[in-house]
């Protein structure tokens, strides 16, 4: 377990210091670049994707320092961007390893650390490809485990106010904590706290430019037809997408698509939060937060290849066979995808029925995970009656 953890570590530590790493890593330079000139400014520009930058505003705070590391030493900025995801997945490993202990999993727990130390999508995603995504499911899942371990409830909502400073996504778990906690001065507690630590992780750059910064980082819904049901709308719907910025801000019918999928995704989150705290033998918030992240990803209509990196650490509580199907499956997609951005447009990589191919089996062990996830806990609710 220990070895296994080591060499994933130094493997991604490797991809970190000698690879360029995937365009999010441009973009984050050229973030920085933009931060450094204009300050909050940085939200009204686009980057060399015609990216928005839609990080909150901690995130400028952050990304200053990754730029004053790398002045300071000899070590360049993508590999202090990639270094934090590497630590942030250290910090996963013992989390899970502890929640694991006090579930039905605990026999399993060695060999599931094992395969969660060593999955393929952590170490591209955290190794190589740049990203914030770690560091957020690393914060979320501290934030359950503060919950879970202890009545006080400020620490896990200042913890999840800190996940919210790296990436609001977290925010899709908020309806399954509130219904999960007991009472109302606690969910009071939990969410004045979390709401305190974002707001003053996003000083001063709220209170300059409030409009811009809630348009581009609340508003944002990611790339459209990339995955899941919408792929399929692109590869076979008589329209083509239309886009007001490309490859960003879908419009026209496609637009029309993403809208209702979105609000009907967040109805379905709201409506499972409300189902699986019902009764008073409520399931562990680890295994009602893995679902919704499951959720998520079969409904979404907006996507970005690091997103599979977020059910990684929840889908070991059920168990050995859906986490080597996510694993899998998973893997089989992020693999071909960054040896496709990795070799070039003329790759055989590239092809675009394996790319399509390899994100429908990736798309479909995550249905395959949430079949299990509600399996679980229709046993868990015919147990407690």
């Amino acid at each position: 377990m220990a070895l296994a953890t080591i060499t994933a570590a130094l493997v991604k530590l490797y991809l970190a210091l000698y690879t360029s790493g995937s365009a999010d890593v441009v973009g984050f330079s050229d973030h920085l670049n933009k931060i450094r000139e204009f300050g909050v400014g940085v939200y009204y520009l686009k980057g060399p994707f015609n990216n928005p930058f839609n990080s909150p505003p901690f995130m400028i705070h952050a990304l200053r320092g990754f730029g004053w590391l790398a002045d300071k030493t000899n070590l360049w900025f993508p590999f202090w961007l990639r270094l934090v995801s590497i630590l942030a997945d250290l910090g996963t490993i013992g989390l899970v390893w502890k929640l694991l202990q006090r579930s039905d999993q605990r026999a399993r727990a060695p060999l599931l650390i094992v395969l969660l130390a060593a999955c393929p999508i952590a170490i591209v995603i955290s190794g190589y490809h740049g990203s914030t995504d770690s560091v957020m499911i690393f914060l979320a899942l501290l934030s359950i485990f503060v919950l879970e371990d202890s009545i006080h409830v400020w620490p896990g909502g200042a913890i999840f106010g800190m996940a919210l400073n790296v990436k609001v996504a977290p925010l899709v778990l908020a309806f399954a904590i509130f219904f999960y906690l007991p009472e109302t001065k606690a969910r009071i507690r939990f969410f004045t706290s979390a709401a305190a630590v974002f707001l003053v992780g996003s000083l001063p750059y709220i209170l300059k430019e409030p409009a811009i910064i809630v348009k581009q980082v609340f508003g944002y819904s990611s790339l459209y037809g990339q995955w899941g049901w919408t792929s399929l709308l692109v590869r076979w719907y008589p329209g083509a997408p239309q886009f007001a910025n490309p490859p960003h801000e879908v419009v026209g019918i496609h637009g029309a698509f993403a809208t209702v999928g979105k609000w009907l995704m967040l109805v379905i989150i709201m409506a499972v939060s409300v189902w699986m705290n019902r009764s008073r033998s409520k399931p562990p918030l680890f295994l009602q937060c893995g679902f919704i992240i499951a959720i998520f990803l079969v409904l979404t209509p907006g996507f970005g290849s690091q997103y599979v990196i977020w059910l990684v650490p929840w889908v070991v509580v059920l168990g050995l066979l859906p986490t080597l199907v996510f694993y899998m499956g998973g893997s089989l997609y992020i693999l071909t995808a960054y040896a496709c951005y990795a070799s070039g447009p003329l790759s055989i990589y590239c092809a675009r029925a394996a790319m399509f191919y390899t994100m429908l089996i990736g798309w479909l062990s995550i249905i395959t995970v949430l079949v299990f996830y509600m399996r679980s806990l229709a046993h868990r609710n015919a147990a407690s009656k």
